[in-house]
């Protein structure tokens, strides 16, 4: 075999191997990115579970607050009431 035809298996070999080289980086890089939006989603998926439960705690705090509201504001017409009543 004349060493013209082994340098050009030898050129061809290293472009083979370039060529997977850069496929290999290219999966590397898309493994990384994968992970990292797999991050990225846990800390979304964090940030919704507890801007939910804020929401909730808020609507509680909320119906509480009417509640007691409302009960308040029926004390002072039962005893505006009453108060009526006993100037009678």
């Amino acid at each position: 075999m004349p060493s013209e035809d082994i340098q050009e298996m030898l050129r061809e070999l290293l472009e083979k191997l370039r060529k997977l080289d850069i496929i290999e980086n290219s999966v590397n890089n898309l493994q990384a990115t994968l992970l990292n939006l797999g991050a990225r989603t846990k800390t979304l998926e964090g940030f919704q579970f507890k801007a939910k439960k804020d929401i909730n705690d808020l609507r509680v705090s909320l119906s509480f607050e009417f509640t007691e509201e409302k009960y308040k504001s029926i004390r002072m017409w039962t005893r505006s009431k009453k108060v009526s009543a006993s100037r009678l």
